[in-house]
């Protein structure tokens, strides 16, 4: 991801912009539900500009994580000065300890072998410990917003199920798409984007007026309490939980 975006991503969730807000929630409820009671330590894998990290902190643990921009390292240390950081990329780091609950949110997408990143995953995984992974959904909906952050895909459910079961330590306990009830609307955008040339050399996420943007966090917000019920049949991203299996 270019750099500049890490400033403009902590000034739009500072701002309380509806995707970063709603996103963050859905996290949180998938922790209180999967969450093991002992669990004492987390890993954020990406960790951007360290909003995450401060989620685990709600849990009570013990926080690590890891990024390769110093940008992001930066942002994420004045949010959470006792947190231990990394500067690396995954999966080619090696961790020297296990831990018991680790995020991979929308960075999967940025890696070549994403298969091998996943069975790298389930060595860095404690037993019983769970990860959250999300990634975005569908090519139909590339335009540059994913050039600009450097994807290099987008997944399906299929192909993201055969991705996850590329390591045999990890058993799934959610495989869902989400960002369902706002997937007409952004198909629009992105559809429209692509044809009118729109927003050229920006990304997708930028500020909006405000009862927008209040409008889209309340309906984003409705998946919070429902993804923890059921499994949405299409989105504008995936997630999964999965935990791992055995020693």
């Amino acid at each position: 991801m270019e750099s500049r975006l890490y400033q403009e991503i902590e000034e739009l969730e500072l701002r309380g912009h509806w995707w970063f807000k709603s996103r963050h929630k859905i996290i949180r409820s998938l922790l209180k539900k999967f969450i093991f009671s002992r669990a004492a330590t987390a890993l954020d894998i990406g960790c951007g500009t360290g909003t995450t990290l401060k989620l685990f902190k709600e849990f009570n643990l013990k926080v690590s994580g890891l990024d390769a921009s110093d940008e992001a390292l930066v942002l994420s240390k004045v949010k959470n000065p006792t947190a231990v950081l990394f500067r690396g990329s995954f999966p080619e780091i090696d961790f020297r300890g296990q831990y018991d609950v680790i995020t991979l949110l929308d960075v999967l997408e940025h890696i070549d072998d994403d298969a091998f990143a996943v069975r790298k995953l389930g060595e860095t995984l404690a037993p019983n410990g769970i990860a959250i992974i999300t990634v975005p959904a569908f090519m139909l909906l590339w335009t540059e917003h994913d050039d600009i952050l450097y994807h290099k895909r987008r997944y399906t459910k299929r192909s993201f199920l055969k991705v996850l079961h590329s390591s045999p330590k990890l058993k799934i306990e959610k495989l869902s798409y989400f960002n369902f009830l706002l997937f007409p609307a952004i198909v629009s955008f992105r559809l429209a984007r692509r044809i009118f040339l729109f927003r050229r050399g920006a990304s997708d996420f930028f500020t909006l007026p405000k009862p927008l943007n209040w409008l889209l966090l309340k309906v984003f917000s409705l998946e919070e309490k429902l993804l923890t019920l059921v499994n949405f049949p299409f989105g504008v991203s995936l997630v999964s939980v999965v935990r791992r299996v055995g020693n």
